[in-house]
């Protein structure tokens, strides 16, 4: 998967024209304010590895549209005790939710790697509305350098053995993604349609 770090001096096509970083509902903020880091001895939380952290996620997530859970039709997690509510309370929620919550826990065991990622999923040939790529859905992605990519996408209600490259799942376009630390990525369609 081609990507392009933009937070260092790119060049875009046009000023007035530029990658939107800041999203989420309600009060949008920059992609990579929406990974908390969270007190994990306070909770007795032992999950250290990605695949652990994956299927931690996995087991504690039940999918439910945000306007059950929330009365609203998008929400996102607002703090890092929006997080610890959704996980041993709640445990209900929509894929920015358990994005969000698997984000935070791998940044919060160290992983300095694991990036929020905003995209399409679905059948690809769906994927163009005109020239722009809807966004329907939010996961994370591990950095395994040189643009290698692993999907950890926590929707879903099976433990998974492994985590997959992302180029090998074309039903996963991915337009932006961020890093705890405020680097903020363009992907596939976006570097085209932005540089």
């Amino acid at each position: 998967m081609k990507s392009l770090e933009i937070t260092r001096h790119t060049k875009f096509k046009s000023p007035y024209r530029t990658p939107p970083v800041y999203y989420g509902r309600p009060g949008p903020k920059h992609l990579s304010n929406w990974i908390y880091t969270l007190n994990l001895k306070k909770y007795n939380l032992l999950v250290k590895k990605p695949l652990d952290c994956l299927n931690f996620v996995i087991e504690h997530m039940h999918y439910y549209d945000d306007q059950i859970t929330h009365k609203t039709p998008e929400h996102w997690l607002q703090s890092a005790d929006q997080v610890y509510d959704w996980i041993f309370h709640k445990r209900k929620g929509d894929c920015d939710d358990s994005a969000i919550t698997l984000a935070s826990l791998l940044h919060s065991v160290g992983n300095r790697d694991v990036r929020l990622a905003l995209g399409y999923y679905g059948n690809p040939k769906y994927a163009n509305v005109g020239t722009k790529v809807q966004m329907n859905h939010a996961y994370c992605l591990l950095d395994n350098d040189n643009n290698d990519y692993s999907i950890i996408d926590p929707v879903g209600d099976r433990s998974v053995r492994r985590l997959e490259n992302i180029d090998n799942h074309p039903e996963y376009i991915t337009m932006v993604s961020a890093a705890a630390d405020g680097r903020i990525w363009i992907h596939g369609p976006w570097i085209e349609a932005f540089t």
